[in-house]
């Protein structure tokens, strides 16, 4: 049996639409845990420290990218800097970091220039699976290195 992978799921609030449209499609699969802050949050709790917990936790980071995003201050900045953070403490080639573009914009980080991404624009079906077989891949290569 596997164990749930954790992904962390983070989006600017202008994309809300999408990242529930993300997190319904993975929610119901055995082999992921989605934090999403909108059903992992429970009211009194400190949000700000659930969810930097949530990220240094987290088995794979998920990071809506779009143009609401990349032009936008604030907290989705501060999640993926901290996400690019706990990518360096991880062995190289691990996936960890998986950017997933809503539409056609490149992001100017460099971090994500040698990353992979999903384009869930093109085709949203193709997108998930791509994703969800990421997450899966990530959660074999676990159980081989235990082993």
């Amino acid at each position: 049996m596997k164990i749930p992978r954790r992904v962390f799921l983070s989006y600017a609030k202008e994309d809300i639409a999408s990242a529930r449209k993300l997190y319904a499609s993975l929610r119901n699969e055995t082999f992921v845990d989605v934090w999403f802050d909108e059903e992992s949050l429970i009211p009194g709790q400190n949000w700000k420290k659930e969810i930097s917990k949530a990220i240094k936790t987290s088995d794979i980071f998920i990071a809506l990218i779009s143009r609401n995003s990349v032009n936008k201050r604030g907290m989705g900045q501060k999640e993926l800097k901290e996400a690019v953070e706990v990518m360096q403490e991880l062995p190289q080639g691990k996936i960890y970091l998986i950017p997933v573009r809503l539409d056609n914009i490149t992001p100017s980080h460099d971090f994500l220039s040698n990353l992979h991404w999903v384009n869930l624009f093109e085709d949203w079906s193709l997108g998930i699976h791509e994703i969800k077989k990421a997450i899966y891949l990530d959660s074999f290569e676990d159980k081989i290195s235990a082993t």
